[in-house]
């Protein structure tokens, strides 16, 4: 197969409602939040279903995603922690 090809999620053909749904779905086991680190393997994981891998780039582009604009969305970001408090009872 090969080395995996460096992309980043939009190379990679994900949306971003699909990096939130792949995020969400892991984090329900995770009720104390995920760190940065959590989330690319979250997302290398699926990438591997196509022999890729999240490039710098592509780690950079996640973590604006997470930083910034999940917030504007109304995702609450504590220290290193992605979590939105209305998903959790």
């Amino acid at each position: 197969m090969g080395n995996p090809k460096e992309v980043t999620c939009t190379e990679a053909g994900l949306t971003k409602e699909d990096v939130y749904t792949l995020i969400f779905t892991e984090m329900k086991k995770h009720q104390d939040g995920l760190e940065m680190k959590n989330i690319y393997d979250i997302i290398n994981n699926k990438l591997k279903e196509e022999n890729e891998i999240l490039s710098e780039q592509g780690k950079a582009s996640l973590r604006r995603l997470i930083n910034s604009n999940a917030v504007q969305e109304g995702y609450g970001l504590y220290p290193i922690k992605f979590t939105r408090l209305s998903d959790f009872p």
